[in-house]
């Protein structure tokens, strides 16, 4: 996890914000904290107008705005930037259940690339 500010070190509103962090370049995180499951999330500034699309939705928001967000208490609004492409599998408790189908979740509008690293669930080495 790393703060907005990282990322976004010439956005001043990003900087100041303590409670949503980044889940690597591609997604960040917003999570609820209140009772009644709404707070504000901040969408920081993208280039060349890409936006930002909350996961496993079709919703987008543009950059450089503030948006009430409602969530249950027990979910966790996550975002993710145009161009990322986020892997997807069945959850798993520990690498002897690997399996299952593998899909790619690509959030359009920007050109995204990704390295996809295999583990043998067996020894150290991956592919």
């Amino acid at each position: 996890m790393r703060p907005l500010l990282l990322e976004f070190a010439d956005d001043a509103k990003a900087a100041a914000i303590v409670d949503q962090w980044l889940v690597g370049r591609d997604m960040m995180t917003a999570p609820i904290l209140a009772p009644g499951g709404k707070r504000s999330v901040y969408f920081p500034s993208l280039p060349h107008g890409s936006r930002w699309y909350q996961f496993n939705t079709t919703t987008v928001f543009a950059g450089s705005t503030t948006e009430e967000v409602k969530m249950a208490l027990d979910e966790s609004p996550v975002y993710c930037r145009s161009g990322a492409v986020v892997p997807v599998g069945p959850v798993i408790q520990h690498t002897g259940e690997l399996g299952g189908t593998l899909q790619l979740q690509v959030y359009a509008g920007s050109d995204g690339t990704f390295n996809l690293v295999e583990d043998d669930g067996l020894t150290t080495a991956y592919t």
